[in-house]
């Protein structure tokens, strides 16, 4: 019979396993930036246009609740771009 400390230990390395495991499933994907509707991490877009992406979908948001953001990437690192679009959309949250 396991002791208390082997229980908690073995618990412990558990979540820990799970935990490495679900932060390597998205170590690709961009992070969340500060303007929400444009995130240009290749840096492809002028200041004019992330500008304007940014004015024009606040505009859109605030008439009909709808929300697109516009992501540059320079690598999928091996996902489909329809396996990335989806993992990015479920991690990006509008705050």
């Amino acid at each position: 019979m396991l002791t208390l400390k082997e229980k908690i230990v073995k618990i412990f390395a558990i979540f820990l396993l799970l935990f490495i495991l679900i932060v390597n499933h998205s170590y690709a994907l961009v992070k969340q930036s500060t303007e929400f509707f444009v995130n240009d991490t290749s840096n492809v877009l002028t200041q004019d246009t992330k500008e304007y992406i940014i004015n024009i979908n606040k505009e859109l948001e605030s008439k009909t609740g709808a929300q697109i953001v516009v992501v540059t990437v320079k690598t999928l690192d091996g996902l489909s771009v329809e396996d990335y679009a989806i993992q990015l959309a479920r991690n990006y949250r509008y705050w």
